[in-house]
């Protein structure tokens, strides 16, 4: 429904309107944010009580009772290699993902302090780090 095609005493101002599409974008980032916590807090719990697991399967193998799939398949020289390859793929995936999602939000949460700062005092200084919270390029290591 358009804004025109509202009564009148429902109508929003077009500032009023733009606050609450701002308010609407920070409200889906926090649920990203969260739902991307919550899925990094799973898989390093899943991966512990996966390894437990494994752990249990050894000392049971050791111990004589049985001999377990999982043996098996970590004897296999092939096997093994995919799961070093993937102990190390997935934290560096979710590791890049962590680092995209924190450059974000540094760069949405200093583009009011940084307005608000021109209006107190017009003639500040930067630091020279871009909005990222990067430095600039040619600065620096």
């Amino acid at each position: 429904m358009q804004d025109e095609d509202l009564p009148e005493g429902l109508k929003v101002a077009p500032a009023v309107g733009a606050a609450l599409a701002q308010q609407r974008t920070q409200v889906l980032l926090g649920v990203i944010d969260g739902g991307v916590k919550l899925g990094s807090q799973a898989i390093k719990w899943g991966v512990i009580g996966f390894l437990g697991y494994l752990a249990a399967q050894v000392l049971q193998a050791m111990a004589g009772e049985e001999t377990g799939l999982f043996l098996d398949l970590f004897a296999n020289k092939w096997f093994s290699y995919l799961v070093m390859a993937l102990c190390g793929v997935v934290p560096s995936g979710g590791w890049l993902i962590e680092r995209k999602l924190r450059k974000r939000d540094v760069e949405r949460l200093t583009q009011r302090p940084h307005s608000l700062e021109l209006v107190l005092d017009s003639k500040r200084t930067s630091t020279g780090l871009l909005t990222s919270g990067d430095n600039p390029p040619g600065d620096g290591p």
